[in-house]
């Protein structure tokens, strides 16, 4: 849970964090709501994949 606030808020509190990147993954990682739910959501599936 920690990972995934800490990805949402580095996207929030540093805009130009993805200036390097392409375009598709900035529209994709602009948002720190949607940034913050995909690690969540992969740390989950992670999780599950150990147990």
């Amino acid at each position: 849970m920690a990972v995934s606030f800490a990805t949402g808020l580095s996207v929030e509190l540093v805009p130009g964090i993805l200036d390097q990147m392409p375009e598709l993954v900035k529209s994709i990682f602009a948002s720190g709501i949607t940034t913050g739910g995909l690690t969540a959501i992969l740390a989950n599936a992670f999780i599950r994949i150990k147990e």
